[in-house]
């Protein structure tokens, strides 16, 4: 790595040439449709995240449950897969055709997805966006 310093005539050049030097691999993965995608970043280090975008057609939020309604059990896939055995750190949010939507993971995060469900106020079929990111060990 360049040393960058004050009043340094070629810092710009430096700095350049300091994050080339990152080896930082960078891929994306297409979804089933247009509106799914994937990407990642692996680091020299080992260290991947993924920042992933997958919907749900039409998925029958319509299971009473304590006064809320929930989907099926749904598995959420990164697309690019975590070392095995490990379990990424993964945050995500919901959002479409249905309001007040709120996701829960029924298991922890594996190397290659988790499961969640969908709760919400009332009943309805419609189309479900999940999307998120996964922080983990590269394979």
């Amino acid at each position: 790595m360049n040393e960058i310093f004050k009043g340094m005539d070629n810092a710009a050049e430096q700095i350049n040439e300091n994050f080339e030097q990152l080896a930082i691999e960078y891929g994306e993965i297409a979804g089933n449709s247009e509106e799914e995608s994937s990407s990642y970043y692996i680091f020299e280090s080992g260290l991947q995240i993924v920042l992933f975008k997958v919907k749900l057609n039409n998925l029958p939020i319509t299971t009473t449950v304590g006064g809320m309604y929930r989907s099926q059990q749904n598995a959420i896939y990164y697309r690019k897969n975590f070392k095995e055995g490990t379990k990424p750190s993964v945050a995500f949010e919901l959002s479409g055709q249905t309001m007040l939507l709120k996701g829960s993971s029924l298991s922890e995060p594996g190397y290659d997805g988790f499961a969640t469900y969908i709760l919400r106020p009332s009943s309805i079929t419609g189309d479900v966006f999940v999307t998120g990111i996964a922080i983990g060990e590269a394979e």
